[in-house]
């Protein structure tokens, strides 16, 4: 069990730090569909392998098409820096 001490610590700094992220991301995400637009950019927030939109060098398209839905735009492009 200590061999998992270190990377369960880290973890959680490292979670605390992507849930900081993607609150601003999820705000802006919002501010974006209910201006009415179609489109706006996700940046993937990756931590720990957790599985993100555009993962895979931009093989798994998937979870963008679940993201827009979500928010209820048409599309996500893959964003390079958090709003």
């Amino acid at each position: 069990m200590a061999g998992l001490a270190a990377p369960l610590y880290d973890l959680g700094g490292d979670m605390r730090a992507r849930a900081e992220r993607w609150d601003r991301q999820d705000r802006f995400l919002r501010e974006r569909a209910e201006s009415g637009a179609e489109a706006a950019p996700y940046t993937p927030n990756s931590v720990s392998r957790m599985l993100e939109p555009f993962g895979g060098g931009g093989k798994r398209q998937w979870p963008a098409r679940c993201v827009a839905d979500y928010y209820h735009l048409d599309r996500v492009t893959h964003g390079h820096r958090i709003p």
